[in-house]
């Protein structure tokens, strides 16, 4: 039996993105059994639009802006009842036709996988690379994107696991979310991809990126990103990431990269 994959979008007021990336979804070579857009609270009407532009897609209205992590764990809740795969996607992405049968041949190929996440470029200049995995950096407790910024020119073509994959695009196997949890809303927006990592990998689960599949993330242009990358760089010399300071115990304990036969 084929796989049930769910998508879980997040929107809030941003319906010139999530069009697209809707539009992207679509034109997969493999498509998803179900999408599902959870709308915090807009005020521009997209959740209006995005349910009669998309009459296949579920959109779920909350009653207040969740965040980030509440707001996605709305959608993946709803899934995990009967999805196999739950494809955690920004909204502001626009996906390679070929990126989630990309993603879910790498899960296949390694039953001990719990999560991939896909190369991630900007989308001005489109050749700079935004994500090709990440490994944490102990002595600095923080997980930097393998090749910030760099022209992608295939360089980090190579499948391997990682100690970080990036909420931005990440496929998830439903049996691991239920063991490893939902993210965690206690932070509203950022790092709740990072500590869902870190717990996966304290449980003795494996994350990856495979050798390709790409998505686009659109909203930042050439000036925001070097801003961007420049912000994560300050922030692993200077050690403020909120993930080190909650997170400390939990970093130490995952030291060692655990495997899952």
């Amino acid at each position: 039996m084929d796989k049930r994959i769910g998508v879980v979008l997040l929107n809030w007021n941003g319906a010139e993105f999530t069009v697209p990336c809707l539009q992207s979804i679509f034109a997969s070579v493999r498509r998803p059994w179900k999408i599902v857009v959870v709308d915090n609270v807009s005020t521009d009407g997209s959740p209006d639009l995005l349910e009669s532009s998309f009459p296949t897609v579920t959109i779920l209205r909350n009653p207040r802006n969740l965040g980030f992590a509440g707001g996605n764990n709305v959608g993946i809740r709803h899934l995990l009842a009967e999805a196999d795969l739950v494809w955690i996607l920004n909204n502001d992405t626009e996906v390679h036709p070929q990126c989630l049968g990309m993603l879910v041949a790498q899960l296949d190929a390694d039953p001990g996988l719990a999560a991939v996440s896909g190369k991630i470029l900007f989308a001005s200049p489109p050749d700079r690379i935004w994500y090709t995995g990440a490994q944490w950096r102990w002595w600095s407790l923080t997980a930097s994107h393998r090749g910030a910024m760099e022209q992608d020119v295939g360089q980090y073509n190579i499948p391997g696991d990682v100690g970080f994959i990036s909420g931005c695009c990440m496929l998830v196997r439903a049996v691991d979310l239920k063991q490893v949890g939902a993210l965690d809303e206690r932070y509203f927006v950022y790092d709740e991809d990072a500590e869902w990592c870190l717990r996966a990998l304290k449980a003795g689960l494996k994350l990856a990126v495979p050798s390709y599949a790409q998505a686009v993330e659109r909203p930042r242009d050439s000036a925001e990103a070097i801003e961007y990358v420049s912000d994560v760089l300050k922030d692993e010399l200077t050690g403020g990431c909120p993930i080190a300071s909650s997170q400390f115990p939990l970093l130490q304990d995952t030291i060692r990269q655990p495997n899952r036969s």
